[in-house]
């Protein structure tokens, strides 16, 4: 699940759990997807349905008929069984007591069904409905005795509502739901298109990435070369980096790169490319990018995906770096690759913006949309999207990312606590366990 759903799933159930703390009624989301309902309720309702539910599931066969029944309740409401107006309608369960079906519509599209009650009904002849149903399950069900006794005491509990206290209940309820699926409709609309903006920009991007691969391949190389030569060939390779930056930015958007395809390959070369990719901005910044490692160092990578990771990681590092620096020191990203353990480790380092234990310990800083407190007051730009997909490629790589944000207190900065932070993934040499055809050793020197 990714976390723009388990951010919805947890304003869900809260909105469910404020309806139960208010009411004291359980109550269940049927969401559709896809056509088909899926369950959604809380810890609390399931914590505290009825004495009478849990004695009609202590007997022979009690929670399966319970669950069927509420099951195939659910399945119609969602078909438009039973349904009469915008308040939906009023069921009996199969041991007599009455449960309320409430239809949630965002433009003229029902996106779930909302189950609440285990109650009984101020109506004389609904009580008379629910006292027929609740014998017919007793004798169905094999009650008898003690037990049979305290079922009945148990339904005589039962809370009792007026119509209108039940239609008192579906307005809040409703307003809360269609409020949060306003906002959901509201939310897949604009993610749906800044979908389909991403993938024509790349689109276009892979042409115009040909593009300039050519005109740097076609350009003169052979010694002499004259002055307007190599200046044209510089601006050729600062185009190209340019161009290289954007497609890391858009992939990263879009989430693109395909399926992942694990092949042998050199590591120090993917460094030297994330380098050359932002050479220029580092530049621009004073910044010095070193690399580090041995030359025959390889790992099983899904090529596509690991550069753009150590790219997004490079771009943060540079970007985030202290616009100044002590007297006497130089301003650097150091990037180092090294293998330890049957894993390779990938490190990179900086003097920048410091992070928050709590931030790193929590993991809130690989969530998506997330930046950290205390670049807010630095007016550096960032996506928060950049660590949430190089989460994601080291997951799919079977590794793990570790944190390190050490404050300077001796060093004094008018931008605040400088720090020396340093993120290390590391994932497997080989992936062993994962279906896969490793190819042969890709060196792109």
């Amino acid at each position: 699940m990714n976390a723009v759903n388990e951010q919805r799933q947890r304003v869900q159930h809260r909105l469910l759990d404020l309806f139960f703390e208010d009411t004291g009624l359980p109550i269940a989301l049927y969401e559709i997807k896809e056509g088909h309902p899926q369950l959604i309720i809380t810890e609390a309702s399931k914590d505290n349905f009825r004495k009478f539910c849990r004695l009609v599931q202590s007997l022979p066969g009690g929670e399966k008929k319970c669950i069927e029944d509420q099951c195939n309740r659910a399945r119609d409401a969602c078909r438009g069984l039973g349904i009469t107006g915008d308040h939906g309608s009023q069921a009996l369960c199969h041991a007599g007591l009455w449960n309320q079906h409430v239809p949630i519509v965002v433009r003229g599209e029902t996106r779930g069904i909302l189950l609440f009650g285990e109650m009984r009904l101020a109506d004389t002849k609904k009580q008379q409905q629910s006292l027929v149903r609740l014998e017919g399950a007793l004798r169905e069900l094999g009650a008898d005795g003690d037990l049979s006794a305290a079922i009945r005491e148990a339904h005589t509990a039962a809370p009792c509502f007026t119509d209108d206290d039940v239609k008192r209940h579906i307005g809040r309820l409703q307003a809360m739901m269609e409020w949060f699926y306003t906002l959901v409709y509201e939310q897949d609309h604009l993610e749906l298109s800044a979908d389909r903006v991403t993938h024509e920009v790349q689109t276009r991007m892979t042409a115009l990435m040909a593009q300039v691969e050519n005109l740097v391949t076609n350009l003169p190389t052979a010694p002499p070369l004259s002055e307007g030569d190599r200046e044209l060939r510089k601006r050729a390779d600062q185009v190209m980096h340019s161009v290289q930056a954007l497609d890391t930015v858009l992939q990263t958007l879009g989430d693109s790169l395909g399926e992942y395809h694990f092949v042998n390959h050199k590591v120090m070369p993917m460094l030297a490319t994330a380098r050359s990719i932002y050479i220029d901005e580092a530049a621009s910044r004073d910044i010095e990018i070193m690399l580090e490692g041995k030359p025959v160092l390889e790992a099983e990578l899904s090529e596509a995906h690991f550069q753009h990771a150590l790219n997004n990681l490079v771009h943060n590092a540079i970007k985030y770096s202290f616009r100044t620096v002590p007297q006497g020191r130089r301003r650097w990203v150091r990037v180092r690759a090294f293998s330890e353990n049957d894993e390779l480790g990938i490190s990179v380092s900086n003097y920048g913006i410091g992070i928050l234990p709590a931030e790193i310990d929590s993991g809130v800083l690989f969530q998506l949309n997330q930046r950290g407190q205390l670049t807010h007051n630095e007016f550096r730009r960032g996506s928060g999207k950049g660590l949430y997909f190089v989460k994601r490629v080291v997951d799919e790589h079977g590794g793990r990312i570790e944190v390190v944000s050490d404050p300077v207190a001796s060093e004094a900065s008018p931008e605040g606590s400088p720090h020396h932070n340093r993120f290390s993934v590391f994932v497997p040499l080989r992936q062993a366990n994962r279906e896969k055809n490793v190819l042969h050793s890709v060196d792109r020197r």
